[in-house]
C-alpha cells in the first residue's frame, strides 16, 4: 500500500527483455522505493531459467511470476 508498482511484462527469450532486466538489476538502487512485478505467459521452465540467470532472488523488491492467461497484457492492452 502506498508503494509505487512497476509491472514488467516480459518474455524470457526476448533480447530486449533480457537487456532491460540487466539494466533494471544493475540500477536497482533507483527503484528501492518501488515494487517490481515481472510477469510472463511463457512456460515455467523458461521463466525459472530466466529467474536464475538474472539472479532475481538477489532483489527482494522484484517479484517474478507466470501469467498463463496473459491477464496483464490484455488488461493493459500491450501491443
Amino acid at each position: 500500500k502506498k508503494k509505487a508498482t512497476i509491472i514488467f511484462i516480459f518474455s524470457p527469450d526476448c533480447d530486449h527483455c533480457q537487456h532491460a532486466t540487466k539494466e533494471l538489476t544493475a540500477n536497482i538502487r533507483l527503484f528501492k522505493k518501488a515494487q517490481v512485478v515481472m510477469a510472463s505467459s511463457q512456460e515455467y521452465a523458461y521463466i525459472k531459467k530466466f529467474y536464475e540467470e538474472h539472479k532475481i532472488a538477489d532483489h527482494p523488491n522484484i517479484i517474478l511470476g507466470r501469467d498463463p492467461s496473459y491477464f496483464f497484457g490484455t488488461f493493459f492492452r500491450v501491443r
